[in-house]
């Protein structure tokens, strides 16, 4: 049996070489993707800002064409081939914010009379009822626009994190008698993902209370299914595809051949479009990372070798979170929170990346970490300019494993659009005195805050 099942195995990893995968496949290297494969999107942007004066908003939900191999759109020419959509409905609206019914007319939403401030999410549909997009809408009390130029590489960033509706005014808490910070709280985001995923309420130390229309309060802990289990119906048709080619039948296997045939058959499949088709259509789910054998994976593959980097990117993605015109930041831009050298190398003359702080004084801030700023007011303009200050509440995160609401109010995730060509994505993290400015982390599963920068562009020439 042994050398009948390593035969067909041979045979089987020949056959699939077509399929994108083979037995001798360097694990570390990203999916190998079609040159001119094309992914649709619809709209373009994922995020819309409310100031505080309109009355409502239009945005258009053509379908666009996008590259699939590094997530950039193609062009602003609409796909008249794509499925269009249909109807509009509100996904969820936090307590406190409420607009209208949202409306769509000739591919363009309406989302009108809005009261109060904090965020909701509104979902495209086509003719059958399935969803095809979802956009975020975030009305703030503070402008959002007013942006910070950060001394450490010159970006322009937002004073408040994407969903917080107020801005640190840098005074103590306990000097003021209606407290704003929980109102600099942001929404959580899974790396490389478009649709936030609760939102931390420092009163509470929970979430803020979420509702989808008719008042069903949106249970964001159970709300969760995890990588292997969205990959498990298309694992078993593959298992059942390769077990008809090679002539096998299924009962005639033992437990440890079977589960070779479910190894080879994940493997073959395309995780990624998978996962991500599956994120955007459930923009509320969380999506847990549960490889026990290796914590080298992440919410949108199982296997090490589906790894790909742009699902966020240093051009705007097609999965981008922020509003247009903005961007995810780079994580370069928290250099400055260090009051230390951060040009520092290994001993082969290698650039070491991941900067930490493990007493005050090496911490750009105005404060030390305390209860009542539940977080750091960094200087943003480092040593050049010690007035200019910003807030990064410690929010906590969502855990990557379980989706577990972890560490509001002791410690922060701020996470970047950088990432690396291994396994990790380079984030800000800070507990009391120990901040790392550049933390290289598994992207797993992990929930955290996001800020928004505006957008870099590149012209030909550059």
């Amino acid at each position: 049996m042994k050398n009948r099942f390593f035969t067909i195995f041979a045979l089987l990893c020949t056959a699939l070489f077509s399929l994108a995968s083979s037995c001798g496949k360097d694990p570390h290297g990203p999916t190998p993707v079609d040159e001119d494969a094309i992914i649709i999107r619809y709209g373009l942007s994922n995020c819309y800002l409310v100031d505080t004066v309109s009355a409502s908003i239009s945005f258009d939900v053509k379908a666009y064409p996008v590259y699939a191999k590094n997530h950039i759109t193609v062009s602003k020419t609409e796909d008249t081939q794509a499925v269009p959509a249909a109807t509009v409905q509100t996904l969820w609206l936090e307590d406190g914010f409420t607009f209208d019914t949202p409306t769509i007319s000739d591919k363009v939403v309406t989302v009108s009379n809005f009261s109060g401030y904090g965020n909701g999410a509104v979902a495209i549909y086509d003719a059958e009822g399935n969803m095809l997009w979802s956009y975020h809408i975030w009305r703030p009390k503070d402008d959002p626009t007013q942006v910070l130029r950060f001394a450490s590489m010159g970006a322009l960033v937002m004073p408040m994190p994407l969903g917080a509706t107020e801005i640190w005014d840098g005074q103590p808490v306990i000097s003021k008698k209606n407290p704003n910070y929980a109102a600099t709280a942001g929404l959580y985001y899974q790396w490389g993902r478009k649709d936030p995923l609760g939102h931390p309420d420092l009163k509470t130390n929970g979430l803020i209370t979420t509702r989808r229309p008719g008042g069903a309060v949106i249970d964001w802990a159970a709300d969760t299914t995890s990588n292997l289990e969205i990959l498990r119906p298309f694992i078993i048709e593959k298992r059942a595809e390769l077990l008809s080619k090679a002539g096998v039948d299924a009962s005639t296997l033992t437990p440890a051949e079977l589960a070779s045939y479910d190894s080879l058959a994940r493997t073959s499949l395309d995780q990624i479009a998978i996962l991500t088709q599956y994120a955007h259509q459930h923009p509320t789910t969380f999506i847990k990372s549960v490889n026990k054998q290796t914590d080298k994976t992440a919410w949108y593959f199982y296997d090490t070798e589906q790894y790909n980097k742009t699902m966020w990117y240093e051009l705007k993605s097609c999965f981008d979170p922020c509003p247009e015109g903005y961007m995810m930041v780079n994580t370069n831009v928290h250099r400055g929170f260090l009051n230390k050298p951060i040009s520092e190398y290994d001993d082969h003359g290698n650039e070491i990346t991941d900067y930490t702080a493990e007493a005050y004084d090496e911490i750009n801030a105005s404060n030390k970490y305390i209860s009542t700023y539940k977080g750091f007011n960094f200087f943003y303009f480092g040593a050049i300019d010690p007035t200019k200050t910003t807030l990064y509440a410690a929010t906590g995160y969502r855990a990557g494993a379980t989706g577990a609401l972890t560490g509001i109010g002791t410690e922060g995730r701020y996470l970047s659009y950088t990432s690396t060509n291994t396994y990790y994505c380079r984030t800000l993290h800070f507990r009391d005195k120990w901040l790392r400015a550049r933390w290289g982390y598994y992207i797993g599963g992990t929930a955290a805050t996001v800020r928004c920068m505006v957008e870099m562009k590149y012209s030909d020439d550059e």
